[in-house]
């Protein structure tokens, strides 16, 4: 387990997160506390989110294999930690995110390094977008008169 700063600058970055991510954190952290009080002195004080139940680091690939028991339980498939990177920035591509936005969430040293690995999802996206626009235009035919083709916004 290593627990020393990130290799570049860049790595060390901060992220706006869901209200909602904040409050299970909060009540995770009560929950903690509580575990706190009732271990006693047998609690060590690691600096974590998430720990054993006597506050020690769990082990690196203790949340994998919860994840692994997770899906198995609730029958969704498996993916990995790492896929779950690329989820993120997949949806936040679709969602219309600039590359400089997903590149400083991901911690890509440039915005180059994120356009080369999500070239195709951010392709995707401007072909949708492509399409929303094409849909929200309609052409009107020809009128007999032969005038040209109007453009119509709906």
């Amino acid at each position: 387990m290593y627990t020393e700063t990130p290799k570049t600058a860049q790595s060390l970055r901060s992220l706006k997160v869901p209200e909602v991510v904040i409050d299970i954190l909060k009540k995770w952290k009560r929950l903690q506390n509580e575990q706190r009080e009732m271990t006693g002195d047998k609690w060590t004080d690691a600096d974590r989110v998430f720990t054993k139940w006597n506050g020690e680091p769990m082990h690196r690939d203790c949340p994998r294999r919860y994840f692994i028991t997770f899906c198995k339980r609730t029958g969704m498939r498996y993916v990995s930690c790492h896929s779950m990177r690329h989820l993120n920035a997949t949806l936040l591509i679709n969602a219309g995110v600039d590359v400089k936005t997903v590149q400083t969430c991901l911690g890509h040293s440039s915005p180059t390094t994120t356009m080369k690995v999500y070239l195709h999802t951010f392709q995707s996206a401007q072909a949708a977008a492509s399409e929303a626009v094409a849909s929200a235009l309609s052409f009107s035919p020809k009128s007999d008169a032969g005038e040209n083709t109007s453009l119509k916004v709906s």
